[in-house]
């Protein structure tokens, strides 16, 4: 479900775009998918639009990890893997509001994939991180939904973090935490400077900041 919050930010860009529409009470309303064309939806176009701005944010933010190195083309090609799919989820999540299982599973699966190219011990710990990892985001989502009485995380965060698990290990999960929390609130504050204001009733797109922390993370690292 598109929020107010999304809307207020990109609203004049979402109107032409008209990813959202109206139902009876006004709430705005998300179709189901089943299939990655219609994730994308219609105009398609401007979803891969999307994607390849968050594609040049992320090469950008690769380039100064890579000058000067010769990186095996092994971790050329999972770079460049993990990049293209955290800018199409990033993409999908802002304009839908909803992260794919198409995506996100074959992520994490990928991730233990690679990590078993190395040894089988570092595979075993990285299934129990990406366990962990959906563990403590559907208790966080069960718990708010409790408290609050309505769903305020989606599963598909829950199965992005699991990815991150995937990839980087259980060590890196509070980095990845730490940027994504951070990024976000970031946006929060720019979006308050030009008088978007958020509430506690306010859903954020989650997925385009768990992927910002998971990228930030692959290519330098968690923190100390």
């Amino acid at each position: 479900m598109a929020t107010a919050w999304t809307r207020e930010l990109f609203g004049p860009y979402c109107n032409a775009w008209r990813w959202t529409r109206l139902g009876g009470n006004g709430a705005v309303v998300g179709p189901k998918y089943s299939s990655l064309q219609q994730w994308m939806g219609a105009p398609h176009r401007l979803v891969a639009l999307a994607t390849l701005g968050f594609a040049a944010f992320y090469v950008s933010l690769a380039v100064p990890a890579f000058i000067g190195a010769r990186p095996p083309l092994t971790l050329l090609f999972s770079t460049f893997l993990l990049g293209a799919v955290l800018a199409l989820l990033s993409a999908i999540d802002l304009y839908h509001q909803r992260l794919p299982d198409i995506l996100t599973l074959p992520l994490a699966f990928a991730g233990l994939t690679l990590s078993a190219f190395h040894e089988w011990q570092n595979l075993v710990l990285r299934i129990v991180a990406a366990a962990l990892a959906y563990t403590l985001m559907y208790a966080i989502a069960a718990g708010y939904e409790r408290l609050r009485g309505k769903p305020g995380l989606g599963m598909g965060d829950a199965k992005l973090f699991a990815a991150a698990g995937a990839w980087l290990g259980l060590l890196a999960l509070p980095s990845v935490l730490l940027f994504a929390t951070g990024s976000a609130l970031c946006a929060i504050v720019l979006a308050s400077a030009f008088g978007r204001q958020a509430s506690l009733s306010t859903r954020i797109p989650l997925g385009p900041f768990l992927a910002f922390g998971v990228w930030i993370v692959w290519l330098y690292g968690p923190i100390d």
